[in-house]
């Protein structure tokens, strides 16, 4: 999927509905939209098309796949390089945040679908993490994956609520498993309901 931007008849292609649908959700404020100057065309961008789908737990279609296959990942560079660079290789849109601080402006504007965080090299408290990403509007959806070989921390995070964990960033053939996984997890999530 190249485009970034749909218009209202792309939409309601989509999702199946008459494009007065997508004008009322627009109308109502559930979908975000922009008019063009002039006629006052109404254009969407693919991101808050994604976030509106996933919102309503409407199932995202197959031409998307690109766009709902994103992840986050939290921890170094130096040892996360190589991870990333299996994950970009299996198709998946990566993108790295070393900072804590980072992280609120990478779920916004990067609408990642599963973020993995590296216990080891980010220095923030996991748990507190997690509860961070559970209370965070924008990221609801969003699936957890956490690296980490202590047993403590991997108790801890299962209770704060996180998806998966893996014991190690050396072993991608694992990682790639549990994430493959987790995005049918979502998958099946969407696709349980519609919106009304």
């Amino acid at each position: 999927m190249e485009t970034t931007i749909l218009t209202t008849g792309d939409v309601a292609k989509y999702c199946g509905v008459n494009f007065r649908t997508v004008l009322r959700w627009i109308k109502r404020g559930l979908l975000k939209a922009y008019q063009l100057p002039g006629r006052g065309d109404n254009r969407i961008d693919v991101k808050d098309f994604m976030d509106f789908l996933k919102q309503h737990r409407m199932p995202i279609p197959d031409a998307f796949a690109p766009f709902s296959a994103r992840i986050l990942v939290c921890g170094e560079e130096a040892r996360t390089r190589e991870i990333i660079a299996r994950l970009s290789v299996e198709g998946y849109d990566v993108h790295l945040t070393s900072h804590p601080y980072e992280v609120g402006a990478a779920l916004a504007t990067f609408s990642p679908s599963t973020v993995i965080v590296d216990v080891e090299s980010f220095s923030s408290d996991v748990c507190e993490f997690i509860g961070f990403l559970r209370d965070t509007g924008h990221s609801n959806n969003t699936k957890t994956v956490v690296v980490t070989s202590d047993a403590t921390i991997r108790k801890d995070v299962l209770k704060a609520g996180c998806d998966a964990i893996i014991s190690s960033l050396s072993d991608p053939e694992r990682l790639i498993t549990i994430l493959s996984d987790v995005m049918e997890t979502l998958n099946l999530d969407s696709e349980s309901s519609a919106a009304a």
